[in-house]
């Protein structure tokens, strides 16, 4: 006959971690929950260095500025999504849009791309 308490469930409840490696002793009282959340961010440690004044440093930033705009008008750069009215109708998805990312306007050099990726437009024959 098996022995009354004993596996599966019944019993005393064990930790599976030892008590005295978290600090807490027998019989100790629990530290107090904070009432505040953590900061957002951590305290910055090193401040950031002043943008150099001057002629030099008003021409990086100017270069700078012009890279960024040039960068804008590559086809590559993914415009933000035009944000959607609260409702949507039926004769939305008819309506003639401008070209997706740019991609018509894309003119690329086909010297450097292979011939299978040219974009071929087939003529009609006349019979």
């Amino acid at each position: 006959m098996a022995s009354r308490g004993g596996g599966r469930g019944r019993g005393r409840g064990q930790l599976t971690f030892n008590m005295e490696a978290v600090g807490i002793g027998k019989g100790d009282a629990l530290p107090p929950s904070t009432l505040q959340p953590s900061p957002l961010f951590p305290p910055l440690e090193f401040r950031p260095v002043p943008l150099p004044a001057g002629e030099e440093g008003e021409y990086v930033l100017a270069l700078k500025q012009e890279l960024r705009g040039a960068m804008r008008q590559l086809p590559y750069f993914i415009r933000p999504a035009v944000p959607k009215r609260d409702v949507e109708r039926y004769s939305d998805k008819y309506q003639m849009s401008g070209p997706i990312d740019n991609a018509i306007d894309w003119n690329p050099d086909w010297r450097r791309l292979p011939r299978e990726l040219k974009i071929r437009v087939r003529k009609l024959q006349k019979e």
